[in-house]
Parts: structure tokens; sequence; C-alpha cells
């Protein structure tokens, strides 16, 4: 069989190597995938003519000579959500944070002979969320990041793993587990506790198991309660994403979620408190420079200090991604932050 030729081009590293393993897990058998990241060498390359079943590349790249080459379908990926750009019959422009599944289901259905986007069920995802110090945002990254991966077109559990909770701030329902002491009292909540809670959650855009009505401790449960259920959950493989969002606290407990984690975010601001705090949970971790680890700044201004390029900061770790301050954050609705592109970027690193 003949492979389809794919070429993806864009110098964004960050989103270039999440598409470039989804392609080889998916495509790995029917396509010739070629990925370019440096503008100069996609310049030489294509200054002599090219042939490709399918051309990814971003908008700041492209231009119309490119159309002289034998390139069946051109996806221009852009930046900005609403682009009414015209290039070409065969030129697809497409919102680069949020068309991923779009992307697929339309090179499958002109170029590999198939309608179906999910060509292997892939296991769960373990997703841990945690900060050094809190104030950083870290619960609003995390149901962001659960908003953002439903916008593609996947299921995702959020966990809000804290002795007393009040992410529900941010839900269209607020109302509590009434009825979370019969579950806990029972041998089967014990037995098997994602099992016994699982007809209580619930669902916006993602799944949530809804906040519980007290402190953890005053009910009889230990904080281990979550790790269980993280395990659990991601075991049952009804998710594509488990997100636990953790107190931010580096004990045995966390300690072991991040080693079972698939990805860890560790949330942090730029100011030299959380810069310092986010070194001490940094030295604590092992293996930190593996794409296991995204490090993000929260809240960033550029005409404040940045104390994480302080040399003493930057010779430990490596920001991935700055969510820029949003003014308004607080009166607005998780749907609406998802569709910030930092956060969606984010979401893209969890595959």
């Amino acid at each position: 069989m003949v492979k389809s030729r794919v070429i993806i081009v864009d110098t964004d590293l960050n989103y270039i190597v999440p598409i470039q393993v989804k392609f080889a897990e998916e495509y790995f058998e029917k396509i010739e995938l070629e990925v370019i990241t440096d503008a100069e060498i996609f310049r030489n390359k294509f200054s002599k003519p090219q042939s490709a079943n399918v051309l990814i590349i971003a908008d700041n790249l492209y231009d119309s000579s490119l159309q002289r080459h034998n390139i069946a379908n051109i996806y221009l990926m852009s930046e900005q959500e609403e682009n009414e750009r015209s290039e070409g019959i065969n030129v697809t422009t497409i919102y680069k944070y949020t068309n991923i599944k779009s992307i697929f289901s339309q090179i499958l259905r002109d170029n590999l002979g198939s309608t179906d986007p999910s060509i292997h069920k892939n296991a769960s995802r373990l997703i841990l969320v945690t900060s050094a110090c809190g104030g950083t945002g870290k619960t609003t990254l995390a149901l962001a990041a659960c908003q953002c991966l439903a916008m593609i077109g996947k299921t995702a559990l959020y966990i809000n793993a804290d002795y007393l909770q009040s992410f529900q701030y941010r839900l269209a329902d607020r109302s509590p587990l009434n009825d979370l002491y019969t579950y806990t009292n029972s041998e089967d909540f014990n037995n098997g506790i994602y099992d016994s809670i699982r007809p209580l959650i619930r669902k916006e855009e993602y799944y949530y198991i809804p906040p519980f009505k007290a402190d953890i401790m005053s009910v009889g449960l230990d904080y281990s309660i979550y790790e269980k259920l993280a395990e659990t959950a991601k075991a049952s493989n009804e998710y594509d994403y488990v997100i636990v969002d953790a107190v931010n606290t580096f004990d045995e407990v966390n300690a072991k979620l991040m080693k079972d984690a698939d990805k860890v975010i560790i949330v942090t601001k730029q100011n030299p408190q959380a810069a310092f705090a986010a070194k001490r949970l940094i030295s604590n971790i092992n293996g930190m420079s593996s794409d296991k680890y995204i490090l993000v700044c929260n809240d960033f201004e550029q005409t404040s200090e940045n104390a994480l390029l302080r040399t003493e900061f930057t010779s430990k770790f490596t920001v991935n991604e700055y969510i820029e301050h949003i003014s308004d954050c607080d009166s607005m609705t998780i749907n609406e932050i998802a569709k910030i592109s930092a956060f969606q970027k984010i979401a893209l690193l969890l595959s």
C-alpha cells in the first residue's frame, strides 16, 4: 500500500510535539510523516518542487506560492479563532488549538479512505495539576483544561483533591453531595470507591465529582481517598483524561500521584515568593527535565519583574507556557476562559 505523505510545518514546538505524537499513534502504518520546525529549512525545502497529500502549516509561514506544488490538501493553522481568509480551493483554514480532531477526520476522509476518527482507543491518562503555593490559579487552570479537552472531543473527569472544597464557585451547579455520609459508611465504598461514587458524577462540558459538603476529615476520610479515586477512575477507562487538582502540599499521597501520573502540570506565578516555592518543589522531583512535567506561569504581566528568569531559578527549570493576566477572570465562566489560546495549548500538551 502506498502511504500518504503528510508534512507538518510549525516553529511552535509546544504545539507541534503533541500533534506529531498523535499522528504517529493514529496513522503510523498509513502515512509517511515529515515534521519541519525550522523556518529556514522549510523555505529551502519548498524552493524545490514538492509533492504531498497533506500540508499542515502555521499561517505565519504560509504564502500563496505553496499552491504551485503538487499538494492535494493544505491545512492553514490560524491563531485567530475567526479567520475567513481564503487562499484556494485546496486550502482549509482551521483554528489551531481547538480543531485537531477535525483535522484528523478531514485527513481520514480525504486521504485515508475512512471517516472514523478513532482508529485506536487509547488508555485513559492521569493528569495531576499542582502548585508549590496557594493563589496561583491552579484550580481555574485545571477546570479550563477539562473544558478545552471537551472542545476537541475528549472526555475528561475532574477530581478536586482538597480537604475543604470551593471549586464549585466556577460551576453552574454548586450544590454539594448531601448523601456523601451514606456512601462513606458503606462497605461498598471502602471496597470500590469509584464504583460507589460513580452514580453521583455530574457533567457540564466535562465530568466532575461534585464537592463534598464537609471537610473529608469530618466524615472520617483520609486524604488518600483522592489517590484511590484517581487510580480507579483511570482504571475504568471511561474517560480520555482523569485530571486531579491537588492540594499545595508535597506529601506522600501527592508524591505517589506525581509518580503515577502520565503528565504533571506545576502552576506558579512570576513573583519571587512563588518562584522560590516552585524551585523548592522541583528540587524534590526526579526527572523534571522529561516531557512528563509541564511548568506553567499563570497570571503573567509583562510590565512586572519575572523572578522565574533569575539565574538561581533558570538553572533548575524551564517555563513551558505563560498565561497572561486576565483582568476580569473572576467574572468569566470556564467556557469563556477555555477560549483563550494559552489554555488550549496546555490542553494539547497533555496528549
